[in-house]
């Protein structure tokens, strides 16, 4: 068969009957009371989580900053005993990036319990504002109806409790990465390009997404050299203003503690923890991390102007090249999984369905148990526990080889035809 046979749309009666499928009511009635038993799950054990390990961390540490401190080269045992919060043995000083802890500070004048649902109630709003802009940049593509579905699956999956139950910031740091997508399809680079420093300055890995915005912003070498410029300044700006002293002890004592997560982690869904928990070396799970780095960017030319595509390609490299991608990571793979979701329903066949479904099962498939697998079936064990990757790299080749579809595909004549 030649590759001209499989770019041809499915039959109109193919696509017919997959739209039949997915018009039944029962989806809807079965997305609406998994996400009311996710929420009931909720419920349940962030009570919990206002004293637990991540939530600790972030509080102990800003607290430290804010008296005067540094978070990175004192210990936080003491104080946490003094309020009573649990903190994990092998993290016992700050990790986040200075601007994050400033950032936290507001919350950490209040008492731990007050600070926690205040902190969870902004990523609740980073949740709402990341699905608003998702709705928007994606605009006809995806109906109401499959808006709705993604709402429920987004509340219903496992990486979202994580994300809430450990109270962390990735939700936050969506919401600026798609702001920066927004503003960029508003021609409006400059500002695109300061969000994504933003994001950057919170979490470092979003940094690896610069690039993308500053080469898409410009139209000519000269104006990606001026946002490229622009971009350093404000990253120079954030560093002082956030305190060159705090960077300083950040890198010489949080990074450490970071990498040596990174590396003795098993649950650390990136390419480099792979490679090192398959017997290389942590070098070259690195190498290979840069090497799909690499590769997304250079596959950006595949699907030439379809810039949602390219976002997602980069986005999910970034995941999966990076050093770090925890569990919680997963929510940053809420917009590429609604955007292939309009691309698979709008030209559906067995395979794409399959590829697709395959995928996403696989994002939410964090921290899988492994007691089942026998002690000796050590491969196993890691194909099993690191599918959270091959969900992010299955939905990369899927951008990657599927272009755009095209207009009339997206918008089928008949009004009622949502899926």
């Amino acid at each position: 068969m030649n590759s001209a046979s499989e770019d041809r749309p499915d039959t109109p009666s193919g696509a017919q009957f997959w739209r039949r499928i997915g018009r039944s009511p029962l989806w809807d009635i079965m997305a609406v009371v998994v996400a009311l038993v996710s929420l009931v799950r909720y419920a349940e054990l962030m009570p919990r989580a206002a004293r637990a390990s991540d939530f600790s961390h972030y509080y102990l540490s800003c607290r430290m900053l804010l008296e005067g401190r540094s978070p990175y080269a004192t210990p936080l045992v003491s104080m946490a005993k003094e309020y009573d919060l649990v903190l994990s043995p092998d993290s016992t000083t700050g990790t986040n990036p200075p601007v994050l802890q400033w950032l936290f500070a507001p919350f950490a004048m209040l008492n731990p319990r007050p600070a926690f649902w205040l902190w969870s109630l902004l990523q609740a709003a980073a949740l709402g504002a990341s699905l608003w802009l998702t709705r928007l940049l994606l605009e006809e593509r995806l109906t109401m109806r499959a808006w709705r579905f993604l709402v429920c699956g987004a509340v219903a999956s496992v990486p979202m409790l994580i994300h809430f139950t450990e109270a962390q910031t990735q939700l936050l740091i969506g919401a600026l990465l798609l702001t920066a997508l927004a503003l960029l399809l508003k021609e409006r680079p400059t500002a695109a390009c300061l969000t994504v420093v933003v994001a950057g300055l919170l979490k470092l890995f979003p940094f690896v997404l610069l690039p993308w915005f500053v080469w898409r912003g410009g139209r000519s070498w000269r104006q990606r050299a001026i946002l490229a410029g622009l971009s350093f300044v404000a990253v120079a700006i954030g560093v002082a203003i956030s305190g060159l002293s705090l960077w300083q002890d950040f890198m010489q004592h949080g990074l450490p503690s970071v990498g040596y997560w990174s590396r003795n982690f098993l649950f650390n869904y990136c390419l480099a923890s792979l490679v090192e928990h398959c017997g290389w070396s942590w070098n070259v799970g690195l190498t290979a991390g840069c090497a799909a780095l690499a590769g997304a960017y250079a596959l950006c030319l595949r699907v030439r102007e379809d810039k949602v595509a390219q976002f997602c390609l980069v986005s999910l490299a970034m995941l999966a090249g990076g050093t770090t991608s925890w569990s919680h990571y997963m929510v940053l793979a809420l917009f590429p999984v609604a955007a292939m979701a309009t691309r698979v329903a709008a030209n559906p066949s067995w395979a794409r369905l399959l590829l697709f479904t395959v995928a996403v099962m696989a994002l939410d498939n964090v921290d899988a148990v492994t007691s089942a697998i026998p002690a000796g079936w050590h491969l196993s064990r890691l194909l099993w526990v690191y599918t959270p990757l091959f969900g992010q790299l299955t939905l990369a080749a899927m951008f990657a080889t599927r272009p755009s579809p095209r207009e009339s595909a997206i918008n089928p004549p008949r009004s009622d035809s949502s899926t």
